[in-house]
């Protein structure tokens, strides 16, 4: 059945609940979550929601430091990736049919959520830069799992940032490097001697050295 014409019209108001206050947080998650339970069976719809919710946020990307409204509502876009990695892991209470393309959706959206604040760090707008960092350094710490080449093009833009004469834009890029380094150390067996890209940690000592 296709979705009905409308289904993310809630959307907006979900976000904006958000901004109001922490504790709506969870809440806001699950309607979300429902959402995409009851109406994002097909790659159309899957991009419709994936689509709003990245047009809502960029809203908040362009929003100056210091205004709590935007801290609120970027904690809540983390909250939500966290709500729905768990949801991935309560196999027992869901068919095991629906996890399956729950769980697909989690990452594909994951994965479009990264690419999407990939394009925005490097944006000439100071203020999309910081948020863009403080949201990846925000995330981090919520993912279960990261392939090796959004690892890697997380590393190579981070750097960038680290050396930027906006320290708040520093300070976020240099959080979400160092919690990278976790992922950095268990994955050393796996990486290539010969690589002649700099370490996470190299990264950051050379940022204390310099700054």
């Amino acid at each position: 059945m296709p979705a009905p014409k409308g289904f993310l019209e809630d959307v907006p108001n979900i976000f904006q609940d958000a901004q109001r206050s922490l504790a709506t947080h969870r809440k806001n998650a699950t309607a979300l979550r429902k959402i995409i339970q009851k109406h994002c069976k097909n790659e159309e719809t899957e991009l419709s929601f994936i689509n709003e919710f990245f047009r809502n946020l960029n809203k908040i990307l362009v929003v100056k430091k210091g205004q709590i409204a935007a801290d609120r509502s970027l904690k809540f876009v983390v909250e939500f990736i966290k709500f729905s990695n768990e949801k991935e892991m309560d196999v027992d209470v869901i068919d095991i049919d629906d996890v399956e393309e729950e769980n697909g959706f989690t990452t594909r959206f994951i994965e479009s959520l990264f690419n999407h604040l990939l394009k925005g760090i490097s944006s000439k707008n100071k203020v999309v830069r910081y948020r863009v960092c403080q949201l990846i350094a925000l995330s981090l710490d919520t993912l279960t799992e990261m392939d090796d080449e959004m690892y890697q093009n997380l590393i190579n833009n981070l750097r960038l940032r680290v050396i930027e004469k906006d320290a708040n834009i520093r300070v976020n890029a240099a959080i979400a490097l160092s919690r990278l380094l976790v992922n950095d150390d268990s994955n050393d067996d796996d990486m290539d001697e010969d690589s002649n890209e700099e370490s996470v940690l190299t990264i950051l000592i050379n940022m204390i050295q310099f700054d």
